[in-house]
């Protein structure tokens, strides 16, 4: 069967330390057999207690299998409702405060206080994008400062490697994206945001990307790596914002700019009040831009039941092998206690 988890990654595909791939699903239900054996050895007429756990652990294994797909459904919301945003962003005419987003989870920023962090449209594009970039192709799930989170054990303990580091939890949405046959998709995503913010530019507003999408993340302090500028390791996004000029005026931003071209207004300069000519080609783009956004959005959930389907069959061929497994105990069983009768062979 195809392992959903590591996929394309560069990792071995039988990695058991995985509790959602076969591997490590075959691993469980093996460990559970041993312990069959063991007990059929001590107790070779009572296997009731040994029949009981291993259904007891096909239970555990149905529970990771549901929470791994709940959780990938969850980091492909933050990224489908980061689109919306986007969306709501470019709609905003009047440029009213909304609230940030963090760069590195894609959820509302607040302030130390607790209070939301209130910026302008164009800022909340910015890192809203700048996370919809980077967050699909970052291996670890990060803290709203840039550190990767790491991983607890059974024991409620952080987990460690072999060789002393720590070991951080999978980001989900980075899983889903790079599964094999999910590459598309992926790309389709990286391309529609940057076609978003391509949209916004003009030679007075300039909206640009540069980089590689990703975080880099340093495996024995989890924390994101910076360039010499002091910005994370990855894809940076830049939009103009609203300021002022060297005069004290006020000047719009990428947005503001593009709905003052749109929806220009009058022009009083001559003392007679002249409607001001539209330039509606920004906003045009922009429109047509979104609607690519939203296709894109649109594909990764089609794609993410396809995901959880082989996470299913994953599951289902395990709990296969197992029956099978549980029937010739149940066979064996079944023969020492017909030989340990009177009489028996």
């Amino acid at each position: 069967m195809t392992d959903p988890v590591t996929g394309n990654q560069g990792q071995d595909p039988t990695d058991p330390t995985d509790p959602y791939s076969t591997a490590g699903m075959a691993q469980q239900i093996m460990q559970q057999i041993d312990q069959i054996i063991d007990d059929l050895k001590k107790h070779p007429a009572d296997m009731t207690q040994a029949i009981n756990e291993v259904f007891n652990k096909m239970q555990q294994l149905q529970g990771n299998l549901v929470g791994q797909s709940s959780e990938t459904q969850s980091a492909l919301t933050v990224a489908t409702n980061g689109i919306a945003n986007l969306q709501a962003y470019g709609a905003d005419k009047d440029g009213t405060p909304v609230q940030d987003i963090n760069v590195y989870t894609g959820l509302p920023e607040v302030n130390a206080d607790g209070s939301k962090k209130m910026v302008s449209p164009e800022k909340a594009f910015q890192d809203e994008s700048t996370f919809l970039l980077n967050n699909p192709n970052t291996q670890y799930q990060l803290d709203s400062s840039g550190k990767a989170i790491q991983a607890v054990g059974a024991d409620g303990k952080p987990m460690f490697d072999k060789d002393g580091n720590p070991v951080f939890e999978k980001n989900k949405l980075y899983t889903f994206m790079h599964t094999k046959g999910n590459e598309a998709v992926a790309e389709q995503l990286k391309s529609a945001v940057e076609g978003s913010i391509t949209s916004l530019s003009d030679k007075n507003c300039p909206a640009t990307f540069s980089g590689d999408s990703g975080y880099t993340i340093d495996p024995k302090t989890g924390q994101v790596e910076l360039d010499d500028k002091g910005n994370p390791k990855g894809e940076q996004v830049s939009i103009t914002q609203p300021g002022t000029d060297s005069k004290g005026n006020p000047t719009l931003g990428s947005i503001g700019n593009m709905w003052n071209k749109a929806e220009p207004g009058t022009d009083t300069s001559g003392g007679s009040t002249t409607p001001k000519t539209p330039d509606s080609s920004i906003l045009n783009a922009f429109q047509s831009a979104m609607g690519t956004l939203g296709q894109a959005g649109t594909a990764s959930s089609s794609t993410l039941q396809a995901f959880i389907k082989v996470l299913t069959d994953n599951f289902t061929g395990s709990q296969g092998n197992l029956n099978n497994a549980l029937t010739k105990a149940n066979s064996l069983l079944t023969t020492m206690v017909n030989n340990s009768r009177p009489g028996g062979g």
